[in-house]
C-alpha cells in the first residue's frame, strides 16, 4: 500500500489516506529521546537482578549515577559512572563488598556538584563516600545493620540518613536519624513518631530546613498470591502511608496519606517530591483483580493542602482489569506542572499507543487541568524497578531497570519542550476496535 501510494504520486490529502490503512505499530513508534543507553545487563532471576540505582544531575548538567550489582553468592559491586555533555565516562567501581539484598544504594550531589553515596556492604554494615571528578574519597562506616536507608545532605553538605531500625533493648521497630555535625562523628536519634506495628521507610528529603519522610506501618498480614500465574498463596504484608514532617528533627508531624491498606510490601514503590516547599506523594496500589497477580493496579497521587489531601488516581483507565504504576517516579518542572513515569504493561492496554510485546513503560504529564490525560510510550518493554526521573530545565532524566524478559538498566534523557508540542491520542475503550487513534497522530506528522 505504501509502494502504491508512492508510484501513483498522489496529492497530499491521498497520500494521508494510504496511511490511514498502514499498520498502526509502523506509526507509533517510543517516544524519541535525546539520549539512550543501556547502562548494565542484569541477570534475570528476582533475587539477582539489579534493583538499587540512583540518579542525579549537577548544576551543571552532568549526569551521576550509581548501582549494585550482584556478583557471587552474597557480594555485589558498587558502580559509579557519570555523562559530561554528551560523553559517558567508563563505570567507577566503588566497592566490590556490597550486600546483594541491599535496595539502600544512593547517590545525591551538593551544590558545589561534589557527589555523595551511601551503600551496604556484606559486613552489614552502611558506608558512605564522596565522590569528584570520578575518584572516590575515604569511605567511612557509619553504623550496623542492613536496615532499609535514605540518605540526604544538610545545610553543610554533611550526610545525613534516615534508617530503618529497632529501640535497644526494648526492640521496638523504629525510625532512626543518623547525622553528622563534622561530617565524620555519626549521632544516632530515633524518630519521634507515634507507634506502628512495623515502620517501612519509604522516601527521604530536606529542603530548606526541613525534614520531609514517607513511611508505611504494617498495618495487616493477608493472603496474596504468591506470583504472576500462581494459584497458591501467602501471607502478605500491607501498609497505609504515613508523612512525617519536622524542622530540628526532633518533633514530628504526621498525616495519614493514605489508609487503603494497599501498600504491599513486595511491591512497594513510593515516591516523594516537592512543589515549592508543597509534598506531593505517590504509591503504588495493589490488587489482584479475576484472581491474577498483581491486577487491577493503580497509582495514587497525593498533594498536601492545607491539613488534607488532594488525591487523584494518576494511571486512569476505563477498563479494571488494569496493571499500571508500578515502579512510579515523579518529577516537577515547574509549579503545578508534574511528570510522571511508571509500568504500563496490563494484558491488553487497549491503547494502540502502547503495544509493546514484552509490555510498556509510560511517560504521563499532569498537564494544566491536572488531568494526566497526556501519555507517550517510553519504551516498548516493562518497567522491573523502581524508575527515577529527574528534570534540569527542559530536560528529563530516567534510569529504571527494564524488560521482564531480559533485564538490563536503562537511561533516557527526553527533551519535555519537543514532547509537550506533540499530541497523544485518547486511549481507546473496550470495543472500540482499537484504530481510531491513528488519526490525529497522522495529521500531526503531514502538516
Amino acid at each position: 500500500m505504501r509502494k502504491f501510494c508512492y508510484q501513483l504520486n498522489m496529492n497530499r490529502f491521498i497520500f494521508l489516506v494510504c496511511f490511514l490503512f498502514m499498520p498502526v505499530a509502523e506509526i507509533h513508534a517510543a517516544l524519541s529521546s535525546l539520549d539512550y543507553q543501556i547502562i548494565a545487563d542484569s541477570e534475570e532471576p528476582i533475587d539477582r537482578r539489579i534493583y538499587s540505582y540512583d540518579l542525579a544531575v549537577d548544576n551543571n548538567g552532568t549526569v551521576h549515577l550509581i548501582y549494585l550489582q550482584p556478583t557471587s553468592g552474597d557480594n555485589a559491586n558498587v558502580y559509579y559512572q557519570r555523562r559530561v555533555g554528551t560523553a559517558w565516562s567508563e563505570k567507577v567501581l566503588l566497592t566490590s563488598a556490597a550486600y546483594r539484598a541491599s535496595i539502600s544504594t544512593r547517590l545525591v550531589v551538593d551544590s558545589a556538584n561534589v557527589v555523595h553515596v551511601c551503600y551496604i556492604k556484606n559486613d552489614l554494615n552502611l558506608y558512605y563516600r564522596s565522590v569528584m571528578n570520578k575518584v572516590p574519597g575515604t569511605e567511612y562506616k557509619i553504623g550496623p545493620g542492613a536496615w532499609h536507608t535514605r540518605m540526604q545532605l544538610d545545610d553543610n553538605n554533611h550526610p545525613m540518613f534516615i534508617r530503618e531500625n529497632e529501640t535497644w533493648p526494648g526492640l521496638q521497630t523504629s525510625l532512626v536519624l543518623v547525622t553528622a555535625s563534622d561530617g565524620t562523628t555519626w549521632n544516632k536519634a530515633y524518630l519521634n513518631l507515634p507507634a506502628v506495628n512495623k515502620f517501612r521507610i519509604g522516601e527521604f528529603l530536606y529542603k530548606d530546613g526541613t525534614y520531609h519522610v514517607t513511611y508505611g506501618d504494617g498495618i495487616e498480614t493477608r493472603a496474596v498470591l504468591a506470583g504472576k500465574g500462581a494459584t497458591t498463596t501467602i501471607q502478605g504484608l500491607f501498609h497505609n502511608l504515613y508523612y512525617a514532617t519536622s524542622t530540628d528533627g526532633q518533633n514530628w508531624s504526621v498525616r495519614l496519606v493514605d489508609d487503603s491498606r494497599s501498600l504491599y510490601e513486595s511491591e512497594f514503590w513510593t515516591a516523594l517530591v516537592l512543589d515549592n516547599g508543597t509534598p506531593l506523594v505517590a504509591m503504588y496500589k495493589y490488587a489482584e483483580y479475576g484472581g491474577q497477580y498483581n491486577t487491577g493496579t493503580s497509582a495514587l497521587l497525593a498533594k498536601l493542602n492545607g491539613s488534607g489531601w488532594i488525591k487523584k488516581n494518576i494511571t486512569p483507565a476505563n477498563y479494571p482489569e488494569t496493571r499500571e504504576g508500578m515502579g512510579v517516579g515523579i518529577a516537577v518542572r515547574g509549579q503545578g506542572d508534574y511528570y510522571g513515569v511508571w509500568d504500563f504493561s496490563p494484558e491488553n492496554t487497549y491503547n494502540d499507543n502502547f503495544r509493546g510485546e514484552r509490555g510498556n513503560i509510560a511517560v504521563a504529564h499532569s498537564g494544566a487541568d491536572g488531568s494526566w490525560r497526556g501519555k507517550w510510550q517510553l519504551a516498548p518493554f516493562s518497567a522491573e524497578g523502581e524508575v527515577k526521573v529527574r528534570i534540569k530545565g527542559d530536560r528529563m532524566y530516567v534510569l529504571a531497570l527494564g524488560d521482564f524478559v531480559d533485564a538490563k538498566l536503562y537511561f533516557w534523557e527526553i527533551d519535555l519542550d519537543a514532547l509537550s508540542g506533540s499530541v497523544t491520542p485518547p486511549s481507546n475503550p473496550p470495543g472500540s476496535g482499537g484504530n481510531t487513534s491513528a488519526l490525529p497522530a497522522i495529521f500531526m506528522l503531514l502538516q
